[in-house]
Protein backbone atom coordinates (compact mmCIF):
# COMPACT_ATOMS: atom_id res chain seq x y z
CA UNK A 1 0.00 0.00 0.00
CA UNK A 2 1.64 3.38 -0.93
CA UNK A 3 -0.04 7.02 -0.29
CA UNK A 4 -1.58 8.10 -3.11
CA UNK A 5 -2.09 11.93 -2.23
CA UNK A 6 -0.55 14.27 -1.57
CA UNK A 7 -0.64 15.41 2.18
CA UNK A 8 -0.82 19.42 1.71
CA UNK A 9 -3.42 19.00 -1.05
CA UNK A 10 -5.59 16.61 1.30
CA UNK A 11 -5.37 19.15 4.34
CA UNK A 12 -6.78 21.83 1.95
CA UNK A 13 -9.35 19.21 0.48
CA UNK A 14 -10.73 19.16 4.33
CA UNK A 15 -10.51 22.59 5.21
CA UNK A 16 -12.17 23.49 2.11
CA UNK A 17 -15.62 21.15 3.59
CA UNK A 18 -17.39 23.43 5.87
CA UNK A 19 -19.58 21.47 7.40
CA UNK A 20 -16.86 18.42 8.37
CA UNK A 21 -16.70 17.66 12.08
CA UNK A 22 -13.17 18.56 13.91
CA UNK A 23 -13.37 15.25 15.66
CA UNK A 24 -12.91 13.32 12.54
CA UNK A 25 -11.01 15.94 10.31
CA UNK A 26 -7.38 14.05 10.80
CA UNK A 27 -8.79 10.62 10.55
CA UNK A 28 -10.28 11.12 7.10
CA UNK A 29 -7.10 13.23 5.96
CA UNK A 30 -5.26 10.00 7.21
CA UNK A 31 -7.28 7.70 5.49
CA UNK A 32 -7.68 9.98 2.19
CA UNK A 33 -3.79 9.76 2.25
CA UNK A 34 -3.95 5.74 2.01
CA UNK A 35 -6.40 5.55 -0.88
CA UNK A 36 -9.06 5.37 1.51
CA UNK A 37 -13.15 6.35 -0.46
CA UNK A 38 -14.79 8.19 2.29
CA UNK A 39 -18.69 8.39 1.66
CA UNK A 40 -19.68 9.72 4.95
CA UNK A 41 -18.20 10.89 8.64
CA UNK A 42 -19.08 12.54 11.98
CA UNK A 43 -17.26 13.12 15.55
CA UNK A 44 -20.17 11.98 17.54
CA UNK A 45 -22.59 14.00 19.38
CA UNK A 46 -24.26 13.07 23.07
CA UNK A 47 -27.29 13.87 22.59
CA UNK A 48 -28.08 12.43 19.12
CA UNK A 49 -27.96 8.83 18.22
CA UNK A 50 -24.64 8.59 17.28
CA UNK A 51 -22.34 8.92 20.95
CA UNK A 52 -18.92 8.01 19.03
CA UNK A 53 -16.98 8.74 15.47
CA UNK A 54 -17.40 6.91 12.59
CA UNK A 55 -16.23 6.78 9.23
CA UNK A 56 -17.92 5.34 6.32
CA UNK A 57 -16.51 3.90 3.39
CA UNK A 58 -16.99 1.58 0.71
CA UNK A 59 -16.78 -2.57 0.67
CA UNK A 60 -13.82 -2.14 -1.92
CA UNK A 61 -11.47 -0.30 0.59
CA UNK A 62 -12.18 -2.95 3.76
CA UNK A 63 -9.03 -4.57 3.18
CA UNK A 64 -6.71 -1.54 3.36
CA UNK A 65 -8.49 0.22 6.58
CA UNK A 66 -7.32 -3.70 8.34
CA UNK A 67 -4.17 -3.34 7.22
CA UNK A 68 -4.17 0.16 8.66
CA UNK A 69 -5.72 -1.56 11.64
CA UNK A 70 -3.81 -4.41 12.52
CA UNK A 71 -0.54 -1.87 11.48
CA UNK A 72 -1.70 0.79 13.89
CA UNK A 73 -1.50 -2.00 16.48
CA UNK A 74 -3.97 -0.57 18.76
CA UNK A 75 -7.32 -2.43 19.39
CA UNK A 76 -9.62 0.54 20.38
CA UNK A 77 -10.65 0.41 16.37
CA UNK A 78 -13.07 -1.90 14.78
CA UNK A 79 -14.69 -1.95 11.20
CA UNK A 80 -18.53 -3.28 11.28
CA UNK A 81 -21.32 -3.32 8.36
CA UNK A 82 -22.88 -0.32 8.08
CA UNK A 83 -26.20 -1.82 7.44
CA UNK A 84 -27.24 -5.07 6.43
CA UNK A 85 -26.74 -6.08 3.11
CA UNK A 86 -24.89 -2.40 2.79
CA UNK A 87 -21.90 -1.91 0.51
CA UNK A 88 -20.17 -0.07 2.63
CA UNK A 89 -18.81 -0.26 5.98
CA UNK A 90 -17.87 1.72 8.97
CA UNK A 91 -15.03 2.05 11.14
CA UNK A 92 -15.07 3.45 14.30
CA UNK A 93 -13.97 3.13 18.10
CA UNK A 94 -14.81 0.33 20.01
CA UNK A 95 -17.73 1.27 21.90
CA UNK A 96 -17.92 1.05 25.42
CA UNK A 97 -21.65 2.26 27.34
CA UNK A 98 -22.51 3.82 30.35
CA UNK A 99 -25.68 4.66 32.96
CA UNK A 100 -25.09 8.33 32.76
CA UNK A 101 -24.89 10.86 30.16
CA UNK A 102 -21.60 12.22 31.72
CA UNK A 103 -19.84 9.07 30.98
CA UNK A 104 -20.91 9.67 27.47
CA UNK A 105 -19.84 13.11 27.78
CA UNK A 106 -16.15 12.03 29.08
CA UNK A 107 -16.08 8.89 26.71
CA UNK A 108 -17.05 11.05 23.70
CA UNK A 109 -14.00 13.01 24.63
CA UNK A 110 -11.57 9.88 24.86
CA UNK A 111 -12.69 8.88 21.29
CA UNK A 112 -12.32 11.84 19.68
CA UNK A 113 -8.69 12.25 21.28
CA UNK A 114 -7.99 8.24 19.82
CA UNK A 115 -9.38 9.66 16.11
CA UNK A 116 -6.98 12.80 16.34
CA UNK A 117 -4.09 10.32 17.38
CA UNK A 118 -5.15 7.80 14.17
CA UNK A 119 -5.59 10.11 11.58
CA UNK A 120 -2.18 11.71 13.20
CA UNK A 121 -0.41 8.59 12.56
CA UNK A 122 -1.82 8.10 8.91
CA UNK A 123 -0.59 11.39 8.43
CA UNK A 124 2.98 10.82 9.52
CA UNK A 125 4.10 7.15 8.88
CA UNK A 126 6.50 7.09 5.63
CA UNK A 127 5.73 6.20 2.37
CA UNK A 128 7.02 3.01 2.46
CA UNK A 129 5.27 1.90 5.57
CA UNK A 130 3.29 -0.43 4.70
CA UNK A 131 5.95 -2.21 2.33
CA UNK A 132 7.85 -2.80 5.56
CA UNK A 133 5.61 -3.92 7.67
CA UNK A 134 4.30 -6.99 4.99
Amino acid sequence: MKPVRDITVLRRKAAAIKDLDKGIKDLLIGLWRWGVETEESCEGHVFRLIPFPFVRFPDKDKENVETILRAYGKCDWEITRALNGSAYYLVHPRIIKGKYKPYYILRLRGYHRTAKQLGEWLQDIPDDFFDATR
